[in-house]
């Protein structure tokens, strides 16, 4: 696992939100579109279907690799920053305690240190 493949995660989720909220406003006008529109939302569709299986493979290879850390802190930062998408501030108000966002990050540094394969990717 790299830190690269749980970012890609965290935006082809945001990636899917905005096309599905693009499907929507053309589906919206639908009734009034003609044909080139009826095939950009066929087309749309179709992106968007192939978004979701990547998202629900790289969802299992993340959640495997979680579910692979001994450390049930280091466990929850990690999910609460990938696949919920969450920002370093809003995990350590999640998490409570004397947890603050440089805390959780420092946490999550050390960690992808020593475990993420090595790659010069900025979170």
């Amino acid at each position: 696992m790299t830190e690269k493949n749980l970012s890609e995660f965290k935006y082809l989720n945001k990636e899917i939100a905005l096309c599905r909220s693009k499907l929507c406003t053309l589906e919206a006008y639908k009734n009034h579109a003609d044909e080139s529109q009826k095939q950009k939302i066929d087309a749309l569709k179709l992106k968007i279907s192939f978004q979701m299986s990547e998202f629900f493979r790289l969802y299992d290879e993340i959640n495997d690799f979680i579910s692979s850390i001994d450390d049930p802190l280091l466990r929850l930062i990690i999910s609460l920053r990938f696949i919920n998408g969450l920002s370093w501030d809003q995990i350590a108000a999640h998490i409570g305690g004397q947890n603050n966002a440089d805390s959780v990050r420092k946490a999550y540094s050390r960690y992808a240190r020593k475990h993420l394969k090595s790659e010069n990717f900025d979170n």
